[in-house]
């Protein structure tokens, strides 16, 4: 089935997606894009390339940015900042920071850019369901379960955390289920193997028709920018 992977750092088999940069790491054996070969590589119009801010915050030239608070080692506050002089159009930011950073610190910040699009990658881990009541009521809010999915042993053959497949089936059913996204974290994590239990969740063309209106969003605002 064609998918849209919107948490990959290299391109597999996915139509399209969010393509996210990493700089100065790999994933086992393979290379992931770094900013410079992100904005060299030509992936076609159904990617959304997305620049990776580190600890200098250095200039991008995408207009969807990546924060990673447990690589990085910023501050939700600093973070905040620097979304307020960057003004991207859509934020992806790393959940699995606790305990340097709370729940709180996520929402504070997406409430406070109620016109910018926040992906809060991976649900937040071990506090995933207040991730799921900030999707919920924050309507700027996207998850991705990339990484836990695999990691807590929802798909694959590590041992099974039930909070996270309930977590998981109960998002894909809910009111805010148009804000979730497929991510995969590729090439960390197989893309088939994920995309399959999407698909026995009858949730796969949910997670296209998602991103599809998640790009829209970010189209839209691109032009409204533009004409500002």
């Amino acid at each position: 089935m064609m998918f849209y992977d919107c948490h990959a750092h290299q391109v597999g088999t996915q139509a399209g997606g969010l393509m996210i940069a990493i700089e100065n790491s790999k994933v086992g054996d393979m290379p992931v894009y770094s900013n410079l070969a992100l904005r060299q590589a030509d992936l076609g119009e159904h990617f959304c390339k997305v620049e990776y801010v580190t600890h200098a915050f250095q200039k991008t030239t995408t207009r969807i940015v990546k924060y990673h608070p447990r690589f990085e080692g910023y501050s939700a506050q600093q973070v905040l900042r620097d979304i307020a002089i960057r003004r991207p159009v859509a934020v992806v930011i790393d959940t699995l920071n606790a305990p340097f950073w709370t729940s709180y610190d996520y929402w504070k910040i997406a409430h406070a850019n109620p016109d910018i699009q926040f992906l809060f990658s991976h649900a937040g881990g071990y506090d995933i369901q207040k991730f799921l009541e900030m999707c919920h009521f924050t309507k700027n809010i996207w998850l991705d379960f990339s990484y836990i999915q695999n990691f807590y042993g929802v798909i694959g053959d590590r041992p099974k955390y039930k909070m996270f497949e309930d977590a998981m089936e109960y998002a894909l059913v809910a009111d805010f289920k148009g804000r979730i996204l497929f991510g995969s974290d590729y090439p960390e994590y197989p893309q088939e193997r994920n995309v399959a239990w999407y698909e026995e969740h009858n949730a796969a063309q949910l997670m296209n028709e998602n991103f599809e209106r998640f790009r829209a969003l970010i189209e839209n605002h691109r032009e409204k920018k533009a004409l500002m």
